[in-house]
C-alpha cells in the first residue's frame, strides 16, 4: 500500500503546541484610518497611523508570520503593505456597512495565494449577495495582485460570515447565513481551489432573526454563536469542523428592554465564557454547562451604560484579550477573559489610537488558524519554520518517529519546532496496533537556510547622532529587499527621524523573513555654548550650555551649568544628555580689538592746493570671531577740510568681514594740518581708535560773481537778468556756500518784479532800485551757474542805459574769495511807421506834470478855436484812451493819467488839432 505524506509548515516561530500563538493577525486596520500592532516587546498593542482604510463596519488584515503585514481589505477595496492600492484591487462587491463585509483567508498548500470573501450588506439590499476574489502575492514584486474578481457564490440575505480550520488541521471552512433560506452554508477551501458546493445546515427559526449581527466560532472551532442587532437573544450553535454541519440551536435571552442594539461577540481563549455587546452594554454568559438553562442564569452585567460610552464589535488579540470598537479614538479591552464577572477586569478607552476613531467594526480572524504548505514524501522548507508531520490515520494505532538530532517521538502527528538546518534530513516513523507491526515510511525533509537580520535581536534602538545606518543583511546579494518607515529597497538605508522600521526579505531560496525595530534618533537638543566671543578690558564673561542637560564637564573642571572666565583661550565642555547621550563642543575667545586690523593708521597728505582733493583710503579687517559696531567716525579737531565717505553710521563688520573707509582732505585755505581720524566700537565693547591725519595746504579759490551786459527792447515784458557765479580756476571740485550781495540799477529803465531763487529786498531810491539779496546752498564749481534770474519790465528812459551794479557781495565759506563784476543793459531805439512825417504846429502842443504827491498829469495847450483830439497808446500802438472835444478860443486841457494807466511802462500820448500833431513819451511807474 503506497502512503501519502503531508508535512505542514507554519512561517513563524511557534513557542508551543499552541497553533493559535501566531502572528498572521499581529497587526490591525479598521475604521477612520485607525489601527494597533501586536508586534511589540512586551505583546501589548500600540497605534498605528499609517494606515488609509476608511470603513464603518466589516474588514480583514493578515500579516507574514514574523507579523510583517502583507494586505488588508474593507472588502470594496484591496491595499498592499506599503498602503497602496493592490494592483486590480478595486471595485470589490462588500459594503462599508456590513457587520463583517470581508475576510481574507490563505490558500492551503499555497504561499502566494489568498482568497477575500465578501459580503454585501441591507442597505444595498444584498445586491451582490456573497462573492470571492483571488490574490497572488507572487506578483508585482511581491506587492500582489488580484487575480480573479466577484466570483459570485450565493444570493444571501446576511452580513455573518466567518472562517474556523478543518479538523485535520489543514483546510478553512467558510461558513455564512442565509435567513431567507433558513440555512447555514458551510464553505472548504482546501490546496485544490474552493468547493463552490457548501455544507448547508437547516436552522430553527427559534427568534425574530436581523439581517445584521456577527457570526464567531470559539477558539478551539466547536461552538458558534450568532448575534442579531436590535433583538435581545442570541443563537448558540455546536459546529463540526470534520464535516461542517451547524446543530444544536440555542436560544439566550441577552437583554429584556426593547430594541437592544445587540452587535459584537467573543469567547474567552478557554472557551468558558461567551461576551455580548449591546451598544452600552457588556454581557458575560458561562458556557460550560452546555445546558440552555444553565447558561442563562450564569449572565452577568459586567459594564452598565454611560453616556458616550459605545461597546459594538469585539475581537480577541494575539495576546488572549478581547478588544472592543467604541466609535471613538479609544478601543476598550477586555484584560482577562477567562476569569467569572468583574474579575475578568473591563477597562473602558484604554488603547489610545491617537486620534484615529474605530467606528464600530474590527478585522475579522479565522479561528485556530495555521499556516500550511502541502507536499508528499519530501520538501524542502525555510529554517524557523515549525513543520507538522501527517502520516496516514489509523485509528487505535501506535507511532514511533525517529529523525536526525536524536529526533524521536510517539505522537501521530509531530512537530519540528523553528528547525535549525542540521535538522534536515530522513524522518522515519513505524505505526503498529497492539504491539503488531502495521506499516512504516519516511519523510525527507530539506531545511534552507535564512538570512539573518542584522537588527532582529533588537526592538529598540537608541543613536546619538542625527541618524542612524540600518543594514537589513550582511551579504545582500540575491536577496529582494523592501522597508516600510522609509520608502526604500536598497539594503542600506539612513534613518534621520525616530520611529518604526520594519525590513521585508526573500533570500535566494526564496525563504521571507521580516524584523521591525523602534529607532529614538537623539532628540535633546545639540550642545552649544552661549556667551559673548571676546572679552573687553576688565571684562568678565559668562559662558553657559544652551540647556539643562544631567551632567557638564569644562576645560577648566567646572562641572555647573555656566562658568564665568576673564582670560582668552579656547573654552571645552563636554555634556551628558538625559539618553545618556554624550556631546561636546568649544569655543575661543578672543581678547576685543587685538584682531581688528588697519591697512595704515598713519597718513600724510603732503602738500595740497586750497580747493584741490587729496584722497586716503584705508582697510578695516575684522579677523575677531564676532561682529563689531562701529558707532561713530568723526575728525577730531577741525572737520572743516575733510569729507568721510563710508556707511551710514552706526554699521556693522562680520566676522571676517573688511570694510573700506576714504578721507577725503580738501583744504580751504592756506595752513598746515595735524588731526586724528576718530573710530569708536561700541559692540562688543566700547573701544575708540585714532588715525593719524598730516597735511599742508596752499593759495586761495578765487569765485566769479558777474552780470552780463544785455541789449533788451523798450517795453519787453519778463526780460530775465542772470546772475552768474564760477570758480576762477578749473579743480574738478565743487563748493557749496550761502551767497549775501547788494545790486542797483535805474528803476524808470528796468522795473524788476521777481526773482527766480532767493531772498530779497527791494529800496526804492528817487531815480534807482537797490536789491539787497541772499541766496542759501549755492554749488560752486568750474562749470557757469546761473544761480537766479531777475525778471522785469523794460521802461523807456532817453538815456537808454543803465549800469547794474554789485555794490557788496560776501560768501559764507572764508576761503571761497568773491571777484565781483558789473553788468549793463542797453534800450534799443523806437521804430514806428506809424508816427513818421509827423509836423508839430506852434500854438498847440502837450507838456507833462510829474508830481510824486499829487500825481502825474498831461496838459493838452490848444493854441486856437477847433476841434481837439486826445489819446494814449501802448508802445505796441494799442489805443489806451481816447477823447474828442470843440473850443472857441485859446484853452487849456488837463488829463490824470495816473487815473486812466494802470500798469507802469512806457506810453505814448498825442494830441490832434487843426495845427497838427503833437506826440509826447511818457514812462510812467505805477
Amino acid at each position: 500500500m503506497k502512503y501519502y505524506y503531508m508535512l505542514i509548515l507554519l512561517m513563524i516561530l511557534i513557542g508551543s503546541s499552541n497553533l493559535s500563538a501566531q502572528k498572521h493577525f499581529n497587526n490591525w486596520y479598521f475604521g477612520d484610518k485607525a489601527g494597533i500592532t501586536f508586534n511589540t516587546a512586551t505583546g501589548e498593542p500600540e497605534a498605528l497611523i499609517d494606515g488609509v482604510m476608511d470603513t464603518n463596519e466589516g474588514c480583514s488584515v493578515l500579516s507574514d508570520s514574523n507579523g510583517a503585514l502583507l494586505f488588508y481589505t474593507d472588502g470594496r477595496t484591496v491595499w498592499n503593505k506599503f498602503h497602496q492600492v493592490m494592483k486590480n484591487g478595486t471595485g470589490l462587491p462588500g459594503h462599508s456597512s456590513s457587520t463583517q463585509s470581508a475576510l481574507i483567508v490563505p490558500k492551503p498548500g499555497s504561499e502566494y495565494i489568498y482568497f477575500i470573501f465578501t459580503n454585501d450588506a441591507s442597505e444595498n439590499q444584498f445586491a451582490y449577495g456573497f462573492n470571492y476574489s483571488i490574490v497572488d502575492l507572487n506578483l508585482e514584486n511581491g506587492l500582489g495582485a488580484v487575480t480573479q474578481k466577484n466570483v459570485h457564490l450565493l444570493n444571501n440575505e446576511c452580513e455573518r460570515l466567518a472562517a474556523v480550520t478543518h479538523s485535520n488541521g489543514r483546510d478553512i471552512w467558510v461558513v455564512i447565513q442565509d435567513i431567507d433560506k433558513q440555512i447555514f452554508a458551510a464553505y472548504l477551501l482546501t490546496d485544490k481551489g474552493l468547493d463552490i458546493i457548501p455544507v448547508n445546515s437547516p436552522t430553527k427559526i427559534a427568534i425574530q432573526q436581523s439581517q445584521a449581527g456577527v457570526l464567531k466560532f470559539s477558539p478551539d472551532g466547536k461552538k458558534l454563536v450568532c448575534t442579531h442587532y436590535k433583538i435581545g437573544n442570541i443563537l448558540l450553535y455546536d459546529f463540526d469542523k470534520n464535516n461542517g454541519l451547524i446543530s444544536n440551536e440555542v436560544s439566550i435571552l441577552v437583554d429584556t428592554k426593547l430594541n437592544p442594539e445587540i452587535y459584537g461577540a467573543e469567547f474567552s481563549d478557554n472557551g468558558q465564557f461567551l461576551y455580548i455587546s449591546s451598544n452600552l452594554s457588556l454581557f458575560q454568559f458561562d458556557i460550560s454547562s452546555n445546558n440552555k438553562n444553565t447558561i442563562q442564569n450564569s449572565r452577568q452585567i459586567i459594564f452598565s451604560p454611560k453616556l458616550n460610552n459605545h461597546l459594538w464589535a469585539m475581537e480577541m488579540g494575539p495576546n488572549k484579550k478581547i478588544y472592543i470598537a467604541t466609535q471613538k479614538a479609544f478601543l476598550s479591552v477586555i484584560h482577562e477573559p477567562n476569569k467569572a464577572g468583574l474579575a475578568c477586569n473591563l477597562k473602558i478607552d484604554d488603547v489610545d489610537l491617537l486620534g484615529r476613531k474605530s467606528i464600530y467594526g474590527l478585522p475579522d480572524i479565522i479561528k485556530n488558524y495555521v499556516r500550511s504548505i502541502v507536499t508528499n514524501d519530501s520538501l524542502t522548507a525555510c529554517q524557523g519554520d515549525s513543520v507538522f508531520f501527517n502520516p496516514p490515520y489509523i485509528e487505535g494505532a501506535e507511532y514511533e518517529w525517529s529523525g536526525p538530532e536524536g529526533f524521536t517521538s510517539t505522537a501521530q502527528n509531530p512537530i519540528l519546532i523553528s528547525p535549525d538546518v542540521k535538522m534536515g534530513g530522513e524522518y522515519k516513523y513505524i505505526i503498529k496496533k497492539a504491539g503488531a507491526f502495521i506499516s512504516s515510511g519516511s519523510v525527507h525533509v530539506k531545511i534552507l537556510p535564512r538570512r539573518k537580520i542584522l537588527f532582529s535581536d533588537l526592538k529598540d534602538i537608541m543613536v546619538c547622532q542625527d541618524s542612524l545606518e540600518l543594514s537589513a543583511v550582511e551579504f545582500p546579494v540575491g536577496c529582494d529587499i523592501s522597508w516600510t518607515g522609509i520608502n526604500s529597497k536598497e539594503n542600506t538605508v539612513i534613518i534621520r527621524k525616530s520611529g518604526k522600521y520594519s525590513v521585508y526579505i526573500v533570500n535566494e531560496n526564496g525563504c521571507r523573513d521580516s524584523a521591525a525595530i523602534n529607532v529614538r534618533i537623539k532628540e535633546s537638543p545639540k550642545l552649544q555654548i552661549i556667551g559673548k566671543n571676546s572679552l573687553c578690558k576688565d571684562d568678565i564673561i559668562i559662558l553657559s550650555a544652551n540647556y539643562d542637560f544631567p551632567e557638564y564637564f569644562w576645560s577648566t573642571g567646572d562641572t555647573t551649568k555656566e562658568i564665568s572666565v576673564n582670560k582668552k583661550g579656547y573654552y571645552y565642555l563636554l555634556s551628558t544628555d538625559s539618553n545618556g547621550c554624550k556631546d561636546s563642543t568649544g569655543k575661543f575667545i578672543s581678547s576685543f580689538g587685538s584682531s581688528i586690523i588697519f591697512s595704515d593708521k598713519l597718513n600724510n597728505y603732503g602738500l595740497v592746493k586750497s580747493g584741490n582733493l587729496a584722497e586716503f583710503t584705508f582697510t578695516i579687517e575684522n579677523k575677531e570671531l564676532q561682529d563689531v559696531t562701529i558707532q561713530e567716525i568723526y575728525i577730531k579737531n577741525n572737520p572743516l577740510h575733510f569729507d568721510l565717505v563710508h556707511p551710514v553710521l552706526p554699521f556693522m563688520i562680520n566676522s571676517k568681514g573688511k570694510i573700506n573707509i576714504t578721507v577725503n582732505f580738501i583744504p580751504k585755505f592756506e595752513t598746515n594740518f595735524a588731526d586724528s581720524l576718530v573710530i569708536v566700537y561700541s559692540e562688543p565693547c566700547n573701544i575708540t581708535e585714532y588715525v593719524k591725519l598730516t597735511a599742508r595746504s596752499e593759495g586761495e579759490i578765487l569765485v566769479d560773481f558777474w552780470l552780463p551786459d544785455t541789449t533788451a527792447g523798450i517795453g519787453a515784458d519778463n526780460f530775465l537778468l542772470p546772475v552768474n557765479v564760477r570758480l576762477r580756476d578749473s579743480s574738478n571740485h565743487s563748493f557749496k556756500t550761502n551767497i549775501t550781495a547788494r545790486i542797483k540799477f535805474l528803476r524808470n529803465l528796468y522795473n524788476v518784479d521777481n526773482l527766480t531763487f532767493g531772498q530779497y529786498s527791494v529800496e526804492k531810491l528817487k531815480d534807482s532800485a537797490a536789491f539787497n539779496i541772499e541766496f542759501n546752498d549755492v554749488i560752486i564749481s568750474d562749470e557757469l551757474n546761473k544761480i537766479s534770474d531777475f525778471t522785469g519790465k523794460i521802461l523807456f528812459t532817453n538815456e537808454g542805459f543803465t549800469k547794474v551794479r554789485i555794490e557788496s557781495l560776501e560768501f559764507s565759506t572764508p576761503y571761497l574769495i568773491p571777484n565781483a563784476k558789473d553788468g549793463s543793459i542797453k534800450t534799443n531805439e523806437i521804430c514806428n511807421p506809424d508816427l513818421k512825417g509827423i509836423k508839430i504846429r506852434e500854438g498847440t502842443f502837450l507838456s507833462l506834470k510829474y508830481d510824486r504827491i499829487q500825481g502825474n498829469s498831461a496838459i493838452a495847450y490848444c493854441g486856437s478855436a477847433g476841434n481837439y483830439k486826445f489819446s494814449i497808446f501802448t508802445i505796441a500802438g494799442e489805443m489806451l484812451y481816447s477823447t474828442n472835444w470843440q473850443t472857441d478860443s485859446k484853452t487849456e486841457k488837463h488829463f490824470e493819467l495816473s487815473e486812466i494807466i494802470t500798469n507802469s511802462g512806457l506810453y505814448f500820448i498825442v494830441l490832434n488839432s487843426v495845427d497838427g500833431i503833437d506826440l509826447q513819451k511818457v514812462t510812467l511807474i505805477k
